[in-house]
């Protein structure tokens, strides 16, 4: 099994024009996880469950420590009504990517202790593996 440093990872998502910006430096954890409806054919009499798959989903959680820079970029995506390309690279040969809608975007300032960010990306539409 190989181990694999988080550092070396990268994340880009689209501007509000629709070019690609690398946000590598303003990111300190990705969370990526994924999902399927599962729907019950369970019928009477069966002595345990059974399921078919339905759709897959996603959402991808970002954050790290606050920027100027960075906040006019996630700014600019709050109501966006067209959805912005991502990509996640979370090791050196393995790129995610696809369409997403920022569904979330926080800025917290705590008295004790430095400003942070935090954003939710929902993804639409298939996630291309290469």
């Amino acid at each position: 099994m190989a181990n694999v440093a988080g550092k070396d990872a990268t994340f880009s998502l689209d501007n509000a024009a629709g070019s690609p910006i690398d946000l590598s430096s303003y990111i300190d954890n990705v969370s990526f996880p994924r999902s399927v409806d599962m729907y019950d054919t369970s019928a009477l009499g069966d002595d345990a469950k059974t399921y078919i798959g339905g759709q897959s989903d996603a959402t991808i959680a970002l954050s790290g420590p606050w920027d100027a820079t960075l906040d006019t970029h996630m700014e600019g995506l709050v109501g966006l009504a067209t959805s912005s390309t991502y990509s996640h690279v979370p090791a050196s040969g393995t790129t995610y990517a696809g369409e997403s809608f920022l569904s979330q975007y926080d800025v917290s300032a705590p008295v004790a202790g430095h400003v942070t960010w935090s954003a939710t990306l929902q993804c639409t539409s298939t996630i291309t593996l290469s």
